[in-house]
């Protein structure tokens, strides 16, 4: 169920944490018509977040083994590194851009040294980019 509380729109899933939807702090509030426009993604958002973990581990995991791994690191199978990103919510720049696509953005538990990353999906939610940020 999609709800505003105090101008911060959430994903409420019954018996799971519930899901942040933000936007770019400098594109202005969104119109509440907006943000409902996400209703059908949300609703296959756990495909959604496997098929980003699959593509942050098909475009990152070579170059995380080549050059951001320690030495001391254990070598991941693609299959563990993927499960280590942390699904933290859903992010889109302005409210024009939910008519073309949203993100999801994952934490990189530490294998990246800290830095973030955005996975993004057209509104019909084919993949279209992995973005490192921060």
């Amino acid at each position: 169920m999609l709800v505003n509380e105090n101008s911060a729109w959430l994903w409420r899933r019954e018996g799971r944490e519930d899901v942040a939807i933000s936007h770019n702090k400098w594109a202005g509030t969104p119109d509440t018509q907006d943000v409902p426009r996400l209703v059908p993604v949300l609703q296959q958002l756990d495909a959604l977040v496997a098929t980003a973990r699959d593509a942050l581990a098909e475009r990152k995991y070579a170059i995380w083994a080549e050059a951001w791994r320690y030495d001391y690191e254990p070598l991941l199978t693609a299959r563990e590194f993927a499960a280590r990103f942390v699904f933290e919510g859903i992010g889109y720049p302005d409210a024009q851009s939910l008519h073309s696509h949203f993100s999801l953005a994952f934490d990189d538990d530490g294998l990246f040294a800290g830095h973030g990353f955005f996975v993004r999906f057209t509104l019909s939610g084919e993949l279209e980019d992995v973005e490192m940020f921060g």
